[in-house]
């Protein structure tokens, strides 16, 4: 009796583990498939600029074989981002690589074509494309004389900007294109040129905001609960929302089509309000109206709302406070 009782607890363990490992093969199969391909250098701006305590300026251009270097970083940490996320299936580098070699093609070559982005996709076993440029870097020193001293101070600045378009391989059609920029600031320079190690972490910084856009495209953040004065988001700090974030609520209305060409150019968008984060969870947080055009509903996009300075595009930029309206012009 007791071999019997052991024989079937062993057979019920078995068949845990296999279906164990059949959901969770099932859950592996339920993440989308994206194709990294390497940043392009379209007509990048890398340059440094020396403003002296006079008032003077001087710039130099850098050296452009260090820039493939830099687009090859770029990708690779895009890549390494969106597999840490958990949340994709990421195309091995070495994989692509071989397909683009075996056809003869370079990464330029897929980023314009509706059927290339059907055909590869197929190829490489992909739901989604995404294709980068690198568009400027950019750094500034500014020196100061020490008052009565020999000292000189240097404060530096690097501006960073890129650009991501991703693509749905089943349809051709580009999902989203959008830029983002980052100004690292360095307060305290031995020397007029800023080491390249402030370079890699503006970088990160970069990387970090182009995979939220990426991220945020696949998985918008949504409201899922309305209650009284309060909206619940079905994201939370995993998702790094923290509280005083502000979002712009709207909703997707009438598809809009290329008259010409029958191509789906996206859909208007209805803005609803801004709401605020007061309280977030891992998963989960909470917000209340900061302003309302209309009836916040359940299923209503949130997108988040940049705070001041992180509009500035490159040296000089004015910097404005982004409103509602604002953001969809």
């Amino acid at each position: 009796m007791k071999k019997s009782v052991c024989f079937l607890a062993a057979i019920g363990l078995m068949m845990g583990v296999m279906c164990g490992e059949v959901f969770a093969q099932q859950a592996k199969k339920t993440l989308p498939t994206i194709a990294v391909f390497d940043f392009q250098l379209p007509s990048v701006n890398r340059g440094v600029s020396v403003k002296a305590n006079q008032g003077g300026r001087s710039r130099e251009q850098m050296k452009v074989q260090e820039l493939p270097k830099t687009t090859n970083l770029l990708t690779n940490k895009v890549v390494t981002a969106l597999v840490k996320s958990k949340r994709l299936k990421v195309v091995e580098r070495s994989q692509l690589e071989k397909l683009l070699k075996e056809a003869d093609l370079s990464d330029s070559s897929y980023a314009d074509s509706k059927k290339h982005h059907v055909e590869m996709g197929k190829m490489l076993g992909a739901d989604l494309l995404l294709f980068g440029s690198l568009d400027n870097i950019e750094q500034q020193v500014s020196e100061k004389k020490v008052p009565y001293t020999n000292r000189i101070t240097r404060k530096g600045v690097i501006s960073i900007k890129a650009s991501i378009r991703m693509v749905n391989t089943e349809t051709g059609q580009i999902m989203t294109a959008e830029s983002a920029t980052f100004d690292y600031k360095i307060n305290a320079l031995e020397t007029p040129s800023i080491p390249n190690k402030y370079f890699e972490l503006a970088q990160e910084e970069l990387v970090a905001k182009l995979t939220k856009l990426v991220l945020d495209e696949i998985f918008p953040i949504k409201i899922v609960h309305v209650a009284d004065e309060q909206v619940y988001l079905n994201q939370g700090s995993d998702n790094h929302i923290k509280k005083g974030d502000r979002f712009v609520v709207y909703r997707k209305g009438q598809v809009i089509k290329d008259p010409d060409t029958g191509l789906v150019l996206g859909a208007a968008k209805k803005r609803i309000g801004l709401v605020e984060v007061t309280e977030v969870d891992a998963k989960m947080s909470i917000a209340v109206y900061a302003l309302l055009h209309g009836e916040i509903q359940r299923g209503d996009l949130c997108k988040l709302q940049e705070k001041d300075g992180e509009q500035a595009q490159s040296r000089g930029a004015k910097q404005t406070k982004q409103t509602v309206d604002e953001l969809f012009q």
